[in-house]
């Protein structure tokens, strides 16, 4: 019976270690090669508005859009919170992280640089779209689609 019970032991703690059994929740990253804008938006917090753009300066802020060439998000274990690291080109020009949960005020985080040139952002949701807050003219904006803006669900980068 011991040499059962060590076995049984034994395949208990191969499980729990396969199915994750840490809980720790673990990173998730995407990569683009493709970047396309398929809008822009000026609603970069809670109190402001949606504003129509010109035609030009539309065309002339799409060409400002950082491309998000890599993005890697960790979730801590508990709540909301994560970290988001970013890597690509313009992305050191973002004043910040815009978070736009389904049913929570948009939320806004302060980037912090590495030394790799990537920019790391606090996130306080797990399921969102997060976009880089950009500036021209004293006007906030961000860009949407693929490679400019990324989303999370249920805790985890996913493609649109």
């Amino acid at each position: 019976m011991d040499g059962l019970k060590r076995e049984f032991v034994a395949l208990f703690v191969a499980l729990f270690v396969a199915c994750g059994g840490d809980s720790s929740p673990s990173p998730s990253s995407l990569d683009f090669t493709v970047f396309e804008v398929d809008r822009l938006t000026t609603r970069m917090s809670e109190d402001l508005e949606e504003q129509i753009l010109e035609p030009e300066r539309a065309f002339l802020l799409r060409t400002t859009c950082p491309r998000i060439e890599r993005a890697v998000y960790t979730p801590e274990k508990t709540g909301e919170m994560g970290v988001l690291q970013v890597w690509g080109q313009g992305v050191e020009e973002a004043w910040g992280l815009v978070a736009w949960p389904k049913s929570a005020p948009v939320g806004r985080s302060q980037p912090k640089e590495e030394e790799d040139g990537s920019r790391r952002f606090a996130v306080g949701c797990r399921d969102c779209v997060l976009l880089l807050g950009m500036e021209a003219s004293g006007m906030p904006f961000g860009c949407i689609g693929p490679g400019h803006s990324l989303k999370i669900a249920a805790g985890k980068l996913v493609r649109e």
